[in-house]
Parts: C-alpha cells; sequence; structure tokens
C-alpha cells in the first residue's frame, strides 16, 4: 500500500525529532529546497545576489525544521515560509541597503535588471547605458542614476583605508573648515581699530593680550608704574569702542530705527559690538524702542 506525500513527510519528521536522523533531515531539507529558491526570487533585485539569497533562505529552512513541532496541527510548508521569509529579511537589515532609494527608483532597477538579462542572453554581452535607453525607453539621466544607485547604497567608515598601498583613511580626504576663518572678520575689525592707536598703545595692548603678560612686567619693560600702563590699556580700550560706536551712529543715521541684528550686520561688527551698543545707551545716545510682537515675544529696534 502505497503512502501519501503528507504521511511520508511525516514519518521523516517523525524519524529527525525521534531518532535523529540525518537522512530523514536531508531529505525534509531537499523536498523544500524549491521552496527556498521561489521565497528568495521575490527579493530578487534588491541589491544582494540571488544565490546569496538562496543561501539565507536555505539557513531559514534548517532552522525551521529543527524547530518544527508536529503537536501544533501546522504544516511544515506553513511553518518554514514565514521563517525562510523573515532570515531573508533579517540579512537584508544587517547586510543589505544602508541608504534607501525611492519607490520610483527601485521599479526602476527593476525594468533595468530584466532588460539587462534580456539583452545578455540575447547579445551575450552586458549592455552599456545607451542600449538600455533605448530598451526600457526612459531618459538617459534617469537610467545612470538608477544603474549608480544599484551600487552606491552602502555607507563606508572614514576610518577606512583609502588604497591598499597607502595608510590613508577616507577621513583624511574629508576637508575640515579652518578655524581661522572665523576669526577673519575679527582680525580685519581689530586691525582697523588698532590703526587709531600709536605704537606705545599698539604693543601694550599685544603684550597684554596676546602674550598674556602682566600689567606690572608690561611697565618693567617700558619704564613706567603699573597704574600708568593700567591706565593706558584702558585708554586704548576706549578709542577702539569709540570707532565702534561711531559706526553704529552712523548706520542709525542713515537708516533709522534698526534691529541689533540689522545693525551688526550693517556695520560690520562683531567682537566689541556688544559693548558698542552698551556705552552708547549708557550715555543716552541712542535708546531702544518696542516694535511689536513675534511668536509672543516682543520686538525691539535701537533708535538713535
Amino acid at each position: 500500500m502505497s503512502c501519501t506525500k503528507k504521511e511520508i513527510e511525516g514519518m521523516l519528521i517523525s524519524a529527525f525529532k525521534n531518532y535523529g536522523s540525518e537522512e530523514a533531515f536531508e531529505r525534509l531539507v531537499e523536498s523544500y529546497t524549491p521552496l527556498v529558491y521561489a521565497l528568495a526570487r521575490k527579493f530578487q533585485g534588491r541589491g544582494i545576489a540571488y544565490d546569496e539569497l538562496v543561501q539565507v533562505g536555505n539557513v531559514g529552512l534548517v532552522k525551521a525544521i529543527q524547530r518544527f513541532d508536529q503537536n501544533r496541527g501546522v504544516l511544515l510548508s506553513t511553518f518554514i515560509t514565514p521563517n525562510v521569509i523573515g532570515e531573508i529579511k533579517r540579512y537584508f537589515r544587517d547586510h543589505g541597503k544602508t541608504i534607501r532609494v525611492n519607490r520610483g527608483l527601485r521599479e526602476l532597477q527593476v525594468k533595468l535588471l530584466e532588460a539587462q538579462a534580456e539583452f545578455t542572453a540575447r547579445m551575450h554581452r552586458d549592455p552599456t547605458i545607451q542600449e538600455l535607453v533605448e530598451l526600457i525607453e526612459m531618459p538617459f539621466e534617469e537610467v545612470a542614476v538608477a544603474l549608480a544607485a544599484q551600487t552606491d547604497t552602502q555607507t563606508v567608515s572614514l576610518d577606512q583605508s583609502y588604497s591598499d598601498d597607502e595608510e590613508i583613511s577616507f577621513s583624511n580626504t574629508v576637508g575640515r573648515e579652518d578655524p581661522v576663518f572665523s576669526q577673519i572678520e575679527c582680525r580685519m575689525m581689530l586691525e582697523s581699530m588698532m590703526a587709531k592707536l600709536d605704537e606705545r598703545m599698539r604693543n601694550i595692548l599685544y603684550q597684554r593680550f596676546f602674550l598674556d603678560m602682566s600689567q606690572t612686567e608690561i611697565a618693567e619693560i617700558i619704564g613706567v608704574s603699573q597704574m600708568h600702563v593700567s591706565r593706558l590699556i584702558r585708554r586704548a580700550l576706549w578709542l577702539m569702542s569709540e570707532d565702534a560706536t561711531l559706526k553704529v551712529l552712523d548706520v542709525l543715521d542713515e537708516k533709522g530705527a534698526m534691529s541689533r541684528d540689522a545693525i551688526m550686520n550693517a556695520t560690520g561688527l562683531n567682537g566689541g559690538f556688544d559693548a558698542a551698543i552698551i556705552k552708547l545707551l549708557k550715555k543716552g545716545k541712542i535708546e531702544i524702542i518696542r516694535r511689536g510682537k513675534y511668536r509672543g515675544m516682543d520686538v525691539f529696534d535701537l533708535k538713535k
């Protein structure tokens, strides 16, 4: 009396589960291998080779057979399918594309893969981009982008070696903002302010704020008292801030009431700007006027 396929499968499962039969296990794997091929084919064209997907699917098949429990009343094929799909999806998550492309681009990639396969089978060579454009009747730029997106979807560590021959990482090729750039504006303003000082005052400021010398040390060098050095420093700083206040007043004469940021942009001042504003407010040469509200907050302008 012949047995049905379902009965034979049940006996193979029992032989493997109860007696650890390797032959039964191999026959079960062999009988469901076509299912793995079919499931892997659904994920084809997503950036991972088909053969690699089949191998991953086979891992899921083996795990499913090992975990299968006959007593639950579920068919082995029903149990295998989600396990194989889950294994493939996990592989995509861990090894697939890090940079995701939009749906339209993915659909175009599928068309390109089909066109490439058809052309290669017919002409026994890979098609050029122009030949693909003619085959699927799409613009050259879109085809080029889709082809590039098939491979350019993985991130690379900046610590990775840039060349096999040289010990240079990708991080060595990435440009960085030079910190000196952020100081250019301040340096230009400082040069313009210090130009109003005599050489003696410039030297004193350089020694105090650039060489970090104490007032006593400076006094010994130039042959005056420490108190006199202190007065010279205050005088120099006052003259420099006076230049900034004049620029602020000139802008307000021309424009009228303006916001703080607008004045700073118009004068080109950065460092020393707030000090100049405070000085003018204290002297009563400018005043703060309320302009209104913006996003629930009061907005103020400065007016001469």
